[in-house]
């Protein structure tokens, strides 16, 4: 369970990759959602079944992009 935040991070980076290809085109990016369905808790600093990442700036929250986006969702435990 240690390792989920960086293999779902890894899974979503991956299908970013896979858009760009060979020929480079970063104009070819699409937002991906990487949507992570849980049967135990990961986040522990919320109740909330329901959470949302987002790359961001750690001061003002300024959102970096909206290509890549994590949810997870838990089921009870």
């Amino acid at each position: 369970m240690s390792a989920w935040a960086d293999r779902s991070t890894f899974y979503v980076s991956k299908m970013i990759v896979e858009q760009v290809g060979i020929d480079k085109k970063y104009s070819n990016i699409k937002k991906c959602i990487g949507i992570n369905i849980l049967d135990f808790r990961y986040i522990n600093q919320t109740q909330r079944f329901h959470t949302v990442y987002h790359l961001r700036e750690d001061t003002e929250h300024i959102k970096y992009t909206d290509i890549d986006v994590i949810q997870k969702a838990f089921g009870a435990v």
